[in-house]
């Protein structure tokens, strides 16, 4: 129940109105009384990364970067078997920092990020991490940088007959 709890801050806090941010902060607050009580260290490693999220939601860019990066460092070091939920944290973190206009910060995270998660064979956050340099390239108003970084993306995020879906494919595009 905790875990679940937890899971939900982020989509409740992602709702419009002051009442949806103070019920997902109560949700927040209830799922961190259960982890103490159970003592829990994937619900307070978790924790971080869902409040962190949260914040992004809230255009609270740097306190969700801060939560996200300590979100990541507890499940990194407490956790075993928390891909998906450390690619979630390094997301949020990147784009968090995209929304701070630090592109050379996300330009030196993604390769590490990218070689750690390749060497590991782990393609989820592989294909995730290779949304950003576009990104990267484009707010540095580099377009023709981002039309050459979205093959690989494309290649990598894209089954054969399946049309790639991901935002950063169509805006590079566009520009």
């Amino acid at each position: 129940i905790a875990r679940a709890l937890a899971m939900e801050v982020p989509h409740t806090a992602a709702r419009a109105g002051r009442r949806s941010k103070r019920r997902a902060e109560g949700l927040a607050r209830l799922a961190e009384e259960m982890a103490g009580r159970l003592g829990d260290p994937y619900l307070f490693a978790l924790l971080p990364t869902v409040r962190g999220i949260a914040a992004y939601t809230d255009e609270r860019w740097r306190l969700g970067l801060e939560l996200c990066d300590q979100g990541d460092q507890l499940l990194r070091n407490r956790c075993t078997g928390v891909s998906f939920e450390r690619t979630t944290a390094h997301t949020f973190a990147l784009w968090s920092l995209l929304q701070l206009g630090e592109c050379a910060e996300v330009g030196r995270r993604c390769p590490a990020l990218f070689h750690e998660a390749h060497a590991r064979g782990d393609l989820y956050p592989v294909t995730n991490l290779l949304s950003f340099p576009p990104f990267v390239h484009l707010m540095a108003c580099t377009p023709p940088c981002a039309r050459q970084a979205i093959p690989q993306a494309r290649t990598r995020r894209t089954r054969p007959g399946h049309p790639p879906t991901d935002v950063a494919s169509a805006k590079a595009q566009r520009t």
